[in-house]
């Protein structure tokens, strides 16, 4: 369905029930298949909002599970304003726009519009990628000893005069993080350090920096 202006899509996605049944038009075209197993067998539950039952694993799912929807306070109706928001503005749009247009803080505007640009180059609302996932890290910068002194702080300032930083240090080089689906795309972004740590906590607050 065609949208020709903000008017139509806010009346037309009035309520979350009319705008996960629209999901589930858009995602399996009436033949819903099981997210878990893919068996194409699956019961419709009764409740406000449509959920699903596998008649082979026994599981159940709902339409946002796998997308960029799930895990998100964000309503499906602000969801699918922000993709026509985005799509509709030529020049794009920021994330301050784009949370004062939905009424929410920039932080989450600027999460909306992340996962909104990953569906649309990636061509799918899906959210997580299938099969073998590889992932690895990276240091981008020269040597130490090689940057012109303009550029370098003294070695004083890293506490002994007569050690340098070593090659993987983010004192003196961007760390890349990057992953790797098998037969698909590489996804690699600018991270604040490698550690375990880091990238886990960022990654479950939403803030995946190789989304």
């Amino acid at each position: 369905m065609k949208f020709k202006n903000l008017i139509e899509v806010s009346n037309y996605f009035a309520d979350s029930k009319k705008a996960t049944e629209y999901l589930v038009r858009l995602r399996w075209s009436g033949n819903v298949v099981c997210i878990h197993c893919t068996h194409d067998k699956v019961y419709e539950l009764k409740g406000a909002n449509p959920r699903f039952k596998c008649a082979k694993c026994r599981k159940q799912f709902s339409a946002i599970k796998g997308t960029i929807f799930e895990n998100s306070p964000i309503s499906l109706q602000k969801w699918f304003t922000a993709v026509y928001l985005i799509t509709s503005h030529k020049k794009g749009i920021s994330s301050h726009q784009l949370a004062k247009d939905l009424s929410i803080s920039q932080k989450s505007g600027w999460f909306v519009l992340q996962r909104i640009r990953f569906a649309l180059q990636s061509g799918s609302f899906n959210h997580s990628p299938d099969g073998i996932i590889q992932a690895d890290e990276t240091f981008v910068g020269g040597d130490y000893k090689n940057k012109h002194h303009k550029k370098v702080e003294k070695k004083s300032t890293w506490g002994n005069k007569n050690t340098t930083p070593k090659g993987r240090s983010v004192q003196t080089k961007t760390a890349v993080a990057g992953i790797l689906e098998t037969g698909g795309q590489v996804k690699a972004s600018v991270v604040p350090d490698t550690k375990k740590a880091t990238l886990q906590c960022q990654c479950k607050r939403g803030r995946n920096y190789c989304y």
